[in-house]
């Protein structure tokens, strides 16, 4: 297949540069061409040339591409991430989307307390999904609501499908504490993710902060109790 490519590829510039010195020759009056053969010739030249520039046009991507190419379509939207640590329990509100001006998917978090107050933020600085093994790997940082210091770490969502479900409506995993950029490492997680319902969605998107809090004090209080399965 390669080769035959590359045949074709050089047949149809030796066509190209045959029509273009045949029908230089012609106007030029270097060989004698009757007129009708030499309309057709130039003819052909014109065609060869537009050819041309249509097959570079549909090769260049001139303008970038916007559209997510990375197979990642499944695991964009909203989640609740679920953590235990020993006694103590947390939720964050997660989205995860695809960004076209990072051409990578973009992670950002909010997490709550029991009484669905927010505490912390938390964003990633560098994502990679791999859509064979449904694996999102990423480098993150965050900041608490009443502490100065900075923290970050690296993570991981490994999703899975459950038998009839069209789309990934769950994950489990993990993420690093401490300060990546000290190479600092004080603490490893473990996390689960649920999707959440679009009528769950709309009110976590909302601009009403009560709203928000109350939700995520309902869900951090399901999940505390055992009601949902949280087995990490």
């Amino acid at each position: 297949m390669k080769y035959a490519r590359e045949a074709l590829f050089y047949s149809v510039i030796s066509i190209f540069l045959i029509t273009a010195i045949v029908t230089l020759l012609g106007v030029t009056e270097i060989i004698p061409i009757k007129s009708k053969y030499l309309t057709v010739l130039f003819s052909a030249l014109i065609i060869e040339l537009i050819g041309a520039v249509l097959g570079l046009f549909k090769a260049t991507d001139w303008f970038g591409k916007a559209d997510n190419t990375l197979g990642s379509r499944e695991i964009e939207g909203c989640w609740w991430q679920f953590v235990r640590y020993e006694k103590e329990t947390a939720i964050s509100f997660v989205q995860i989307e695809y960004s076209s001006d990072q051409q990578q998917l973009v992670i950002e978090g909010v997490s709550y307390d029991a009484k669905g107050n927010p505490y912390a933020r938390w964003w990633s600085v560098g994502a990679s999904y791999n859509v064979a093994s449904y694996e999102l790997r990423y480098f993150w940082k965050g900041d608490h609501e009443n502490e100065e210091n900075d923290f970050s770490g690296i993570g991981l969502y490994r999703f899975s499908r459950e038998v009839n479900e069209r789309s990934l409506n769950q994950a489990s995993g993990w993420f690093t504490s401490g300060d990546i950029d000290n190479l600092e490492v004080t603490g490893k997680l473990k996390v689960i993710l649920r999707r959440l319902s679009i009528k769950d969605m709309k009110k976590m998107l909302s601009s009403d902060k009560k709203v928000r809090g109350k939700l995520a004090s309902f869900e951090y209080s399901k999940w505390n109790s055992g009601s949902v399965n949280n087995s990490v």
